[in-house]
């Protein structure tokens, strides 16, 4: 991290301030030639150690995104990604439907916040691929409450990221997976982010209005948070 990074950086610079200055206390004595030259070499093994164990850092640093990316990808693959729902309720307190939350499990690890892998599935372009197993992990539950009297009328909202929205076929990719689970497309709700909004909005507004014809709901996800704009509201 940055505060790491800046930790190593301050004890290299006080090690040659204090190498290359001859302030001394008051009180200092003088050190016999024997200690001296002995402290020579002490301070020259721990200044190669601060600066081999700097490098280390950094290296750690920039390689652990790619690490992660990588973890993540094969965590996908290993069906160590799991759905929380998280109920929504009405004004009165009923419940009106659910939010699908992705969750990681690692093997070794335990549970990993979304907020440690998310951002670095963004920055790898992972969101595609999350947010299609995400798609069609939702349809399951949903296929199955349609069977159910007392869940047949809730609806599941799903996350969909920027990148994945955008992609070609998104729209194909979405309608057939509620297709072959049979799910009503009523009881499907995607929430976006305002960031979906900034990409392309002429498209993005075609596409929604393309999906909501077949039935499925669209809310804005964290209004007011980004690019919060009232006229972007009103256009969508």
């Amino acid at each position: 991290s940055k505060i790491q990074i800046g930790l190593i950086a301050a004890c290299l610079g006080a090690f040659v301030v204090l190498s290359c200055t001859t302030y001394a206390l008051p009180s200092a004595q003088v050190i016999p030639d024997e200690i001296r030259s002995t402290g020579v070499w002490v301070n020259a093994v721990l200044a190669t150690a601060m600066m081999w164990g700097a490098v280390c850092a950094l290296q750690r640093e920039f390689t652990r995104p790619k690490d992660m990316a990588l973890e993540v990808r094969n965590a996908v693959r290993n069906n160590e990604m799991r759905l929380h729902f998280q109920p929504q309720i009405d004004h009165a307190g009923l419940i009106i439907g659910a939010e699908a939350l992705l969750r990681w499990e690692h093997p070794k690890r335990g549970p990993v916040s979304p907020g440690e892998f998310i951002p670095v599935a963004e920055e790898a372009g992972l969101m595609p691929l999350l947010g299609g197993w995400v798609l069609q992990e939702a349809c399951k539950p949903l296929a199955d409450w349609s069977d159910d009297p007392a869940l047949s009328r809730l609806v599941l909202a799903v996350n969909v990221s920027a990148s994945q929205f955008q992609v070609d076929d998104f729209e194909s990719s979405l309608l057939e997976l509620v297709s072959v689970h049979g799910v009503n497309p009523a009881r499907l709700k995607l929430e976006l982010t305002e960031s979906v909004i900034v990409h392309d909005l002429e498209r993005t507004v075609a596409r929604i209005e393309r999906l909501r014809g077949t039935g499925i709901g669209f809310s804005l996800d964290d209004f007011g948070t980004g690019y919060s704009s009232l006229s972007y509201l009103r256009r969508l």
